[in-house]
């Protein structure tokens, strides 16, 4: 008998089973690119160890994306990104609208892996590949982010500042300042810093207004 429970507040279901737990359906999405992919062969062996129904290789933006609402699609039961922060964040926006038919799981290949740091996942292929083995799950939550368009995301939403700097981070950068690639990014985009306000509706009526120049500088209500 399969049951499930969710936490309220949370947007991933925890699912528990009972009596004989029945053959788990497993799609490994992996980023080739990753900051810290050096020997693909190497890692696709490692990954073996998933046993995965449906394993992919992603080739350009937006193909995590896809690969998994087709995940979904075919009813799998759970969904590995392996790859960084940007691999996390295409797969949840995949599969956000059907976030309790699925459970995801992470293997940290990226250049910052801020996600998995702040969940204090293990720094090795082999340890994070036992964990999810493991089949232990952590409720956390999705947030809804609407502008121009919905977005989804676990982790960090930014704009402004951030975004100008995001746009200097190219894969080359990443590839020869590793982690630092940030820091130089971030230098690069110095000379476009500039004032802007803007408003941030908190799911309320109210609309607090933020004044920012490189740092908050107050939050009034009005």
């Amino acid at each position: 008998m399969t049951t499930k429970k969710k936490k309220k507040g949370y947007g991933f279901e925890i699912k528990t089973f009972h009596g004989k737990r029945r053959s788990m359906k497993r799609c490994v999405i992996l980023n080739p690119k990753a900051g810290s992919v050096k020997d693909l062969d190497a890692i696709i062996k490692q990954l073996g160890r998933l046993e995965a129904s449906s394993f992919h290789l992603t080739k350009n933006e937006g193909a995590a994306k896809a690969f998994a609402r087709e995940a979904v699609r075919d009813h799998c039961d759970e969904i590995i990104a392996a790859g960084g922060d940007g691999t996390l964040n295409e797969v949840i926006n995949g599969i956000a609208k059907r976030v309790g038919d699925v459970r995801i799981g992470l293997i940290p290949l990226g250049t910052g892996n801020d996600f998995a740091r702040c969940l204090n996942l293990p720094a090795t292929l082999e340890e994070n590949i036992d964990i999810v083995l493991s089949g232990g799950t952590t409720a956390i939550d999705v947030v809804r982010a609407k502008s121009d368009r919905i977005r989804y995301f676990v982790n960090v939403s930014a704009g402004g500042f951030s975004g100008l700097a995001n746009e200097k981070l190219t894969p080359e950068l990443k590839r020869t300042w590793g982690p630092l690639a940030y820091l130089r990014s971030a230098a690069a985009a110095l000379p476009q810093l500039r004032s802007y306000r803007t408003a941030v509706r908190l799911g309320t009526k109210l609309e607090p207004f933020v004044d920012i120049k490189g740092k908050v500088q107050r939050l009034n209500k009005t």
